[in-house]
């Protein structure tokens, strides 16, 4: 796993059990989203069990904010860019994009 299913876990409001000892998204288990599990077959299994109860911490989850932020970075940037460039005031939803062509390689 890259950590994309970690990030995206908190917005989707799903439990996540994360297969590995250590996670660089330590933020998905400070939230009370994901659990560590580890590699071993027999954690896996008693994290399954558990989460399945209930009153588990699984069925608790609930969507909680992404401590990964909106999803509105590029939109952010724009109006950064905007206002850096003197363009303050304008809505960055307006900003036409020019279409890029790509070249298959």
């Amino acid at each position: 796993d890259s950590g994309g299913v970690q990030e995206e876990a908190p917005s989707l409001g799903k439990p996540l059990l994360i297969l590995r000892e250590n996670t660089e998204r330590p933020e998905t288990v400070d939230c009370g989203i994901a659990r560590l599990v580890g590699a071993s077959p027999d954690r896996l299994r008693d994290a399954l069990l558990e989460a399945e109860m209930p009153g588990s911490w699984a069925a608790r989850v609930r969507p909680v904010d992404n401590p990964f932020g909106k999803g509105d970075s590029a939109a952010r940037i724009v109006e950064a860019i905007m206002a850096w460039s003197g363009s303050a005031g304008s809505n960055a939803e307006s900003v036409e994009m020019p279409a890029v062509e790509v070249s298959q390689a």
